[in-house]
């Protein structure tokens, strides 16, 4: 019950070069479609993998997909010139997944633009 909000950023010089996640469940719009995972991204194009299997290109920096509340998962994020973004999400104890059944998970991501080394 309430609000709980997952926050992870590693802050850079500026906007571009910083990277991160925000994770964070809303009410489900519909409480009989199964727990839907929404992903936002800061850049097209991006690659989108659950749990080592398959990779999805998120085309316009929006991505929805079903999430299954019985374990958790690792998220993987890249696309070619950013830094790649791994983390996993939902919480360790089943009993506290279990509390998620009536919501929607939502993440945003923060995708870091890999810096040009010059010599």
């Amino acid at each position: 019950k309430g609000t709980t909000v997952v926050l992870s950023y590693y802050l850079g010089p500026n906007e571009i070069f910083s990277e991160g996640h925000l994770i964070y469940a809303i009410n489900k719009v519909d409480p009989t479609k199964p727990n839907q995972l929404n992903i936002f991204t800061n850049v097209k194009d991006a690659n989108f993998q659950m749990d080592n299997i398959g990779t999805q290109k998120m085309t316009t920096g929006t991505f929805s997909i079903g999430i299954n509340l019985n374990s958790q998962h690792k998220i993987k994020i890249s696309k070619l010139g950013y830094e790649t973004l791994e983390f996993t999400i939902l919480p360790e104890a089943q009993e506290d997944r279990d509390q998620l059944k009536d919501y929607d998970i939502n993440l945003e991501v923060q995708l870091m633009l890999q810096p040009v080394e010059v010599e």
